[in-house]
């Protein structure tokens, strides 16, 4: 008895079908692009922002052996400097505000040099929640590096100018900005700027939506990327406020 699979495809096609069968799963087997089709399982699985990976099932030699992360729900201000009025630790985070002269500024940074971005062929990532607890034109800034146009080295990171947000990458004398949303108050969010690595381009997110983009011009002298916050008074008489947790800082 002739058992289906040994039948040829038809009569002008002596292969078999178990063999076309077979040849066609080694071929799907051998393709890197199977499954990534629009909602195709794996495209499904890379886009999604949680995986249901078993219990307990992630461990620690899967993380990456060239990264250097930080992260920090500043529970205390040991090692942070500030100018104007200092910081006010308030769980699970800390507050910074610039008091209720007109332009007085309040300056949260890190004299770390653990961070640089020297290349576009590594990666740099910058993170932090925050809150803005009123919005009267001030200007606020959350970056990693220095923002100003005056200040050495460079950065990325995010201002506000009026209720308009921005992405911002300064490079020594060049500075570049994107709008990237209306912002408001009371609302905590969570902001992202990450340049992966060899992209030549900075991201901003904001609660995981991305927002606008710039490119990275190349980098001619490597600067320190310590975490850098500030919020200046644009109204007299309002003490504006600016609170902030969950930062964390990577780089390959």
């Amino acid at each position: 008895m002739i058992t289906w699979g040994e039948l040829a495809k038809s009569q002008i096609d002596p292969e078999k079908i178990e063999e076309a069968i077979q040849r066609l799963i080694a071929e799907h087997n051998a393709d890197p692009e199977a499954h990534l089709s629009s909602g195709g399982s794996l495209q499904s699985h890379k886009a999604a922002e949680i995986i249901d990976h078993l219990a307990a099932s992630i461990i620690a030699d899967k993380f990456s052996d060239i990264e250097v992360k930080a992260e920090t729900t500043f529970e205390s201000v040991d090692g942070w400097y500030y100018d104007g009025l200092p910081p006010q630790l308030n769980w699970p985070g800390l507050l910074i505000h610039c008091g209720e002269v007109l332009n007085a500024e309040t300056v949260l940074y890190s004299e770390s040099n653990v961070f640089t971005l020297s290349n576009l062929s590594s990666g740099f990532l910058f993170q932090v929640t925050a809150q803005f607890n009123t919005l009267n034109n001030q200007r606020i800034r959350l970056s990693a590096g220095f923002l100003d146009a005056g200040d050495d080295g460079g950065g990325i990171g995010f201002e506000t100018s009026g209720d308009k947000l921005y992405g911002v990458f300064r490079n020594w004398e060049n500075r570049y900005t994107v709008e990237l949303m209306t912002i408001n108050t009371y609302a905590l969010r969570t902001f992202r700027a990450h340049a992966p690595a060899g992209e030549g381009v900075v991201n901003f997110y904001v609660d995981g939506v991305l927002k606008g983009s710039l490119d990275l011009e190349p980098i001619s002298e490597n600067y320190f990327m310590p975490p850098h916050f500030s919020i200046k008074n644009k109204f007299a008489k309002i003490d504006d406020c600016l609170w902030i947790t969950h930062l964390m800082l990577a780089k390959n």
